[in-house]
């Protein structure tokens, strides 16, 4: 075990943010390199003192390939892998899964027979990987990237309150996949003018696969633009989103959240999680119009609020103690 290496491969920025925990915990004898697609990444990874190297620059000078592999998502290039090399998929999500779509993508999906060591931000997840690949290993540990987060106190209220909204992209792999922002749109320079009362404060967010359209959008209407979500948790009172697992990180701090649905949201069928055993993490809003008044009634977090989210935050993360990269390293030096 002394002389092999754990690498780690992320070909998206929030997939880095939510494995460099996990890289960090990892014994220096045992960490290997931590592979980015892009030039934009490597500058990202050494802005939070990560060493990475580029994707193709790892190909060819590492001959074959040994020790595990570490992804945030299954989608990465097959020549990386050899026979002698094991795959660990941790979890970049809440865990959500689809009862009508085994998407390769999501917990229990398809394709996914090439890993050894699954890592569960708790057990719906795990649940779903054990059912469909039974020969693998799963490690349920809570969300590492959240790890520094959960070890802080409670950030109190900003004066005027701050209030940050965020969308999904436009992912068709299921409808409830799918953003909320063509149903919402309408309201968002209501938004704009309510920020300018100076009521609150109102902040832009959303995927970074939709930012660059993001982003001059909340220009126009006059919401600053926060492409980060580490500064959304830093700064925000109460988060604004659909159905992406930003909504249950910003809950898991003990904030308020809005959970925003569309009519494209089925609900005649039960998926677990966001949709819809956990829906009450938040205050629920159906309709443009109902938004404001959703954040102002979030803004109260109630007592009974309060236990609806303490009870839908523990069903997704099994931990939220601060050590969910020092179990996710634990376990894969067991299978080292």
């Amino acid at each position: 075990m002394k002389h092999r290496k754990v690498d780690f491969y992320a070909r998206q920025r929030h997939f880095i943010d939510h494995l460099v925990p996990i890289y960090r915990q990892i014994p220096q004898t045992n960490r290997g390199q931590f592979i980015v697609t892009t030039a934009e990444l490597l500058k990202y990874a050494a802005s939070i003192d990560v060493q990475a190297v580029k994707l193709s620059s790892y190909l060819d000078t590492i001959t074959p390939p040994k020790g595990l592999l570490v992804v945030a998502s299954m989608a990465f290039p097959i020549k990386m892998l050899t026979p002698r090399r094991k795959l660990v998929l941790h979890n970049h999500g809440a865990g959500q899964s689809f009862a009508d779509n085994r998407h390769i993508s999501y917990a229990g999906g398809k394709g996914r027979g090439l890993t050894y060591l699954f890592i569960e931000p708790g057990q719906h997840p795990a649940s779903k990987d054990a059912e469909a690949y039974p020969g693998s290993r799963i490690a349920v540990v809570g969300c590492p990237k959240l790890d520094s987060w959960h070890l802080k106190p409670k950030k109190k209220r900003s004066n005027p309150p701050v209030v940050a909204i965020s969308f999904h992209w436009e992912c068709k792999v299921a409808p409830e996949t799918r953003s909320t922002l063509p149903h919402y749109r309408s309201i968002i320079p209501q938004l704009g003018r309510w920020n300018r009362t100076g009521e609150v404060e109102v902040l832009g967010h959303g995927h970074p696969t939709i930012w660059t359209t993001l982003r001059p959008m909340w220009e126009r209407y006059g919401i600053e633009p926060v492409a980060n979500f580490e500064e959304v948790m830093e700064r925000a009172d109460v988060y604004v989103c659909d159905q992406m697992s930003t909504l249950y990180e910003f809950a898991s701090l003990d904030r308020p959240v809005v959970v925003l649905n569309a009519p494209w949201y089925r609900r005649d069928i039960e998926h677990g999680l966001r949709f819809w055993e956990c829906a009450d993490v938040g205050v629920n809003c159906d309709q443009p119009d109902d938004l404001i008044p959703s954040i102002k009634k979030a803004l109260k977090d109630t007592q009974a609020q309060r236990k609806k989210r303490h009870t839908a935050v523990k069903k997704v993360y099994k931990y939220t103690d601060g050590r969910a990269a020092e179990r996710a390293a634990q376990a894969i030096m067991e299978v080292l």
